[in-house]
């Protein structure tokens, strides 16, 4: 079994194309990134930085107004603007 991943089907090649099993997902939801971010991106960004836990904070409204700085980037553009 492979598994592969793409952002745009059209950029893989036909004869591929025709051999897979195309599983289209719906795109995260506002909530879901604002909880990726919190729980997972602003927690990895922060290790190894010389902050205590709590000393920086982000609200909702924020991380939501960060994403939409990001819309065309997705979640790892978000992750480079926080970073």
């Amino acid at each position: 079994m492979f598994v592969c991943t793409a952002n745009d089907i059209a950029n893989i090649p036909g004869p591929l194309r025709d051999r897979l099993d195309i599983i289209h997902l719906l795109p995260y939801t506002t909530l879901d990134k604002v909880q990726i971010t919190k729980n997972h991106t602003i927690p990895k960004i922060l290790t190894g930085k010389e902050l205590e836990k709590g000393q920086l904070t982000f609200t909702d409204e924020a991380i939501e107004e960060i994403m939409f700085l990001c819309f065309l980037g997705g979640m790892r553009e978000t992750e480079r603007k926080i970073g």
